[in-house]
């Protein structure tokens, strides 16, 4: 039997949990600080019941990963899973169903930041194995790491389809960022299958409760999906513009792995522009940035760009040894589909120039 949290225990993981869900995680991590003093270790719930024990792993488990993804810390991913993991196997035995699909969903997003999308996927459908209340907040928070996982898949259509049928459940929630994590997915989806006007109006939507919340991460998260759009419709300037705010706005935030992030964008902008030197630059520097950490999906990509890039250059050579890279890194830390769409993209390519 699990005995009951105390409201000191209860209150820090509220004020935890509060700061957490807008990007506040130093501040987060702080106000758990009397049992975790090294965000790189492990904290101590010695002196705690098993109850209280449970809620402090899982969200010093949740904010590692936050702070890990961050800051580039090595193995930070597989602290988070340690902690949760421990944390979901002390819900087991107090059988709560709503924490157990909370850790379950926060173990899905610790793969999905390192881009094992074959576990994200199995833990996020084990978060949905659960008979929750559809508009509780755990149950909404899996259905956005759910269309985060299908965008990573390339499953547009199907992430828009789903995101019709959740419409009424997030229109009338009354947790903002979520709501906000929602018009983002929809529209991202959206603007993938060319449905620009109403990509528009939800990423305003996004925007929106972004700023209600002071959710500054996610507005800079937001700047670089609209630079996306804006490439897509040969809008360059106004592009390149929210592609600099992101990048900035990163910079600032302290998130390197997301600064790498739009840094590709820019790559992308310029490519897209024609203009492969200054796309070369900018790919070059997002794959030092993205050395560094453990976002494997993220550097794949980056290192997917800089191969077509050269291929523009009419650097052949090049061009094949990087794509060759970019599909064993995929291969060995994201999925087997994604390092055959990596070959796929480059025999079209190959196709396009006319090599094949």
């Amino acid at each position: 039997m699990f005995s009951r949290i105390s409201d000191e225990i209860n209150e820090v993981i509220q004020k935890a949990k509060e700061y957490e869900s807008v990007g506040r995680y130093d501040e987060a991590a702080k106000s758990l600080s009397l049992y975790w003093k090294n965000t790189n270790e492990r904290p101590d719930v010695s002196n705690l019941n098993k109850a209280e024990q449970a809620e402090i792993l899982l969200r010093c488990g949740s904010l590692a990963g936050y702070i890990g993804s961050c800051r580039q810390k090595k193995d930070a991913q597989e602290l988070a899973q340690n902690l949760i993991s421990e944390a979901n196997d002390l819900f087991f035995l107090s059988i709560d169903f709503e924490k157990r699909a909370e850790c379950e969903t926060c173990l899905a997003l610790t793969y999905l930041r390192i881009g094992q999308l074959d576990e994200a996927r199995c833990w996020i459908n084990s978060a949905f194995k659960y008979d929750l209340d559809k508009k509780c907040e755990v149950r909404l928070y899996s259905h956005i790491l759910d269309g985060m996982i299908l965008f990573r898949e390339g499953k547009y259509a199907e992430l828009v389809n789903k995101c019709k049928v959740l419409e009424p459940s997030f229109r009338t929630s009354k947790f903002d960022v979520l709501k906000g994590d929602f018009n983002n997915n929809y529209a991202y989806g959206l603007m993938k299958l060319g449905k620009n006007d109403d990509a528009m109006k939800l990423f305003n939507l996004a925007k929106f409760f972004y700023k209600k919340t002071k959710h500054y991460l996610y507005l800079a998260l937001l700047e670089n999906n609209l630079a996306v759009f804006f490439q897509k419709q040969g809008y360059y300037a106004e592009a390149h513009n929210r592609a600099k705010s992101a990048r900035e706005n990163f910079k600032k935030l302290g998130d390197k792995t997301r600064e790498g992030y739009s840094i590709d964008t820019q790559a992308q902008i310029y490519m897209a522009q024609g203009k492969y030197k200054q796309a070369l630059a900018c790919a070059n520097e997002a794959i030092r940035i993205l050395s560094d950490g453990e976002n494997y999906c993220y550097l794949a990509n980056s290192m997917q760009t800089k191969s077509h890039i050269e291929f523009h250059l009419k650097d052949y050579a090049a061009s094949l040894e990087t794509m060759i890279a970019s599909v064993n890194i995929a291969s060995l830390h994201v999925s087997k589909t994604q390092a055959k769409k990596f070959i796929d993209d480059y025999v079209e390519l190959q196709k396009t120039g006319g090599f094949l």
